[in-house]
């Protein structure tokens, strides 16, 4: 009995251990079809030797060999090589993987490409990043979560798009379905606390507040779940998706969580290209600071019996005293939308036009 108690230990090592190296593996593949993108001849001999030599010297003194070793990154650099050949369209995202914005990344893929093997989602690790990345041609296309149903809008992806010069082509709605995740083997009674992102802390605080569990904000809710399987906190749970439960090998203690059901964010797919057509607009813009302003923009919407879907303002960045406002309208009453524009123009100031996009809900139980 003792021996099988040791056996199963020592197989739980070695399966955290493969979940490790295959994500490791699946990280470099990431990195080499960047780099692809980057380079002007996908075939690089002294580089491929120049890694070979590399990993020689790693496991020179080691159990796994020299031989085994090329042989393996031979079959690992051919991958990576076919992957960079391949025509596959990147998706960026915000983020660890499982992450709702690699979600919706995955949604708007199969939308477009229908195929799952021709895209793949990429994490980043800010909103700032992802941007720079589709300007600079490494990735096709950038997810940006901008509203939630429940919190009201993303403010610091607001600004990132602000400061770019991509267009929005796209719109996915998707139904967030926190759950509380936690290492498997694990009694729910030792969990004393929760790690997750500030914005799902808050949709979930009156489950928390009911459990007596204590919330700790991390960047990201998939990062928290890769988190708490590296470093296997007994006392540890999160808050994530289902999906991160699957690539992390962490265990749903219950699903559902917030504290409202109608929980859904609206994330815009970013591209260089912009759409010449569309069910939906986005555009931002300043007023002068005097009394009516707003109304006489809005009033424009109204005659042309225009529906507006959202409507916030911002404090700019720029201009002392003075609010930006981001406004999404329906296309379908507006005969001439460049007419319109430049009337909208007229009436305000620094208008720019995010993009002509479609919008679309996911309706699956995630």
């Amino acid at each position: 009995m003792e021996k099988r108690i040791q056996i199963e230990k020592l197989r739980e090592v070695i399966d955290s251990i493969d979940s490790k190296l295959i994500h490791l593996l699946n990280q470099r593949l990431e990195l080499a079809i960047k780099i692809g993108r980057l380079k002007d001849n996908i075939y690089d001999e002294k580089r491929e030797q120049e890694v070979l030599n590399h990993v020689k010297n790693l496991c020179s003194n080691l159990l796994v060999g020299e031989e085994f070793c090329v042989q393996l990154y031979e079959k690992i650099m051919e991958k990576s090589k076919q992957l960079q050949e391949s025509n596959v369209k990147l998706i960026g995202f915000q983020g660890e993987h499982g992450a709702y914005s690699e979600i919706s990344g995955v949604k708007f893929g199969e939308k477009i490409f229908s195929d799952r093997a021709k895209f793949a989602t990429i994490p980043l690790k800010s909103f700032e990043e992802v941007i720079q990345n589709v300007e600079h041609d490494i990735i096709d296309y950038g997810v940006l979560p901008i509203q939630n149903s429940l919190e009201g809008p993303i403010n610091t992806a607001t600004y990132a798009l602000l400061e770019s010069n991509l267009n929005v082509v796209a719109e996915v709605i998707l139904p967030i379905n926190h759950c509380l995740l936690i290492l498997p083997d694990v009694d729910p009674k030792e969990i004393k606390f929760v790690y997750s992102h500030p914005q799902a802390l808050a949709q979930c605080r009156n489950f928390l507040k009911r459990l007596s569990l204590q919330p700790l904000e991390f960047f990201d809710t998939a990062g928290a779940a890769k988190k708490l399987a590296d470093e296997r906190n007994s006392n540890a749970a999160v808050i994530a998706s289902k999906l991160a439960a699957k690539i992390y090998g962490l265990e749903v203690l219950k699903d559902n969580i917030q504290d409202y059901p109608y929980n859904k964010t609206s994330f815009w797919i970013l591209s260089k290209v912009m759409n010449n057509h569309g069910s939906k607009c986005a555009i931002t813009f300043l007023l002068e600071d005097k009394p009516g302003a707003l109304l006489s923009v809005l009033e424009l919407f109204k005659l042309r019996n225009i529906n507006l879907t959202r409507i916030v303002s911002l404090p700019s960045r720029n201009e002392v005293n003075e609010y930006r406002f981001f406004v999404d309208f329906e296309t379908q009453n507006v005969d001439d939308l460049e007419k319109f524009l430049k009337t909208l123009a007229e009436k305000t100031k620094q208008l720019r036009v995010f993009g002509l996009y479609d919008s679309f809900e996911i309706n699956d139980k995630l």
